[in-house]
């Protein structure tokens, strides 16, 4: 069964957003994305649900989502939710009592992956925009060890994905996703007896995948100077892959970073003349993270959100305006072309 249309409308919608919301989105290792079969797709979890959208645009898989269960409290959300392939799971401090409804869902994904389906989930089972990995949950190998219990099959394969961000909060960032070669089922055999030897060996090395490409910077009281001095020393006119390596080889440079970077004329200028031209959707934007959201993991999802949908609403809000007090429809046409190429010269110059 191919995914639903609102799906396929929805990848493609926010993979031209993606385009024009990063600076650079580059994507490396897409040779090792497995072809058919049940795959678990698992990433480190740095950028709230904006990891998931990257993830899924940056590959031919349509994946189904796990999703916290406490954004499926209200009907309408539950319903739109559920159409674009995503499912709660709960947690701890969603009550202790509801994590007995984490069987069903693990279930649903089970009979999914029987289907040969794609389930992607984050194994930290959390967000945290810091340089580092927490260590994973065993949720995704308990489902991996239940597919291989139901149908006695090896199939399933896991692909580790690895997100960089330059900047986690904010608009035209640098995005690398590097997908990393699968772990196979079939190689855990000896341990699929032992519960616990599985579970432990399957998240080693999901974690080691993973990590392996990350920059993880130790999560100690020399952090945030040890990440001041990266940024201050980050080559951001470099390709993002380039960059990842130098924060690597710079992670022990203990010489004083240099002075904070001051943007240039032109930069400054496309970016006021930028803002102005979408004043609508830059208020909204600001207003929603300002007031509406708690956790700042969010900044760069909601923006991200709100700016895919509020930007060509507005373009057109602003085209019916002129066509209404005016008799040609060029200077109409001509506003969402002026906000592209305004938006296209302040990815590449600005």
């Amino acid at each position: 069964m191919k995914a639903s249309l609102l799906y396929r409308f929805l990848k493609v919608y926010c993979t031209v957003g993606l385009w024009f919301y990063c600076k650079e989105w580059r994507i490396t290792g897409k040779h090792n994305v497995p072809k058919d079969g049940p795959i678990l797709f698992i990433a480190n979890h740095q950028n709230a649900f904006l990891d998931a959208i990257l993830m899924t645009c940056s590959t031919n898989l349509a994946p189904y989502y796990l999703a916290r269960a406490t954004v499926f409290e209200k009907k309408w959300a539950a319903k739109l939710l559920s159409s674009i392939h995503i499912k709660p799971v709960y947690r701890i401090r969603d009550g202790f009592s509801t994590l007995k409804n984490n069987e069903a869902i693990f279930q649903q994904c089970v009979d999914l992956l029987s289907q040969n389906k794609c389930i992607l989930l984050f194994p930290e089972a959390n967000h945290n925009s810091a340089y580092t990995t927490r260590e994973f949950q065993k949720g995704f190998a308990r489902i991996a060890l239940m597919y291989y219990k139901q149908t006695g099959k090896s199939n399933l394969q896991i692909l580790p994905t690895t997100l960089y961000f330059t900047e986690h909060h904010t608009y035209l960032s640098k995005v690398l996703v590097q997908v990393q070669p699968t772990l196979k089922l079939a190689d855990y055999k000896d341990s699929l007896s032992n519960e616990k030897k599985f579970y432990d060996d399957l998240k080693k090395d999901a974690e080691q995948a993973v990590n392996k490409d990350a920059l993880i910077l130790p999560l100690n009281e020399n952090y945030w100077s040890a990440l001041a001095r990266i940024k201050a020393q980050r080559p951001l006119q470099l390709p993002v892959t380039e960059i990842l390596n130098h924060d690597k080889n710079n992670m022990n440079n203990a010489q004083v970073y240099a002075k904070e970077r001051k943007n240039s004329i032109i930069t400054k200028t496309l970016a006021s003349i930028w803002r102005m031209y979408h004043i609508l959707p830059v208020w909204l934007v600001r207003y929603v993270v300002k007031h509406k959201i708690k956790d700042d993991q969010f900044y760069s999802s909601v923006t991200f959100a709100i700016g895919i949908f509020s930007i060509p609403a507005y373009y057109l809000l602003l085209s019916l305006l002129v066509l209404s007090f005016s008799t040609t429809s060029t200077l109409a046409f001509g506003i969402p072309l002026v906000g592209l190429l305004l938006s296209v010269l302040r990815k590449y110059f600005g």
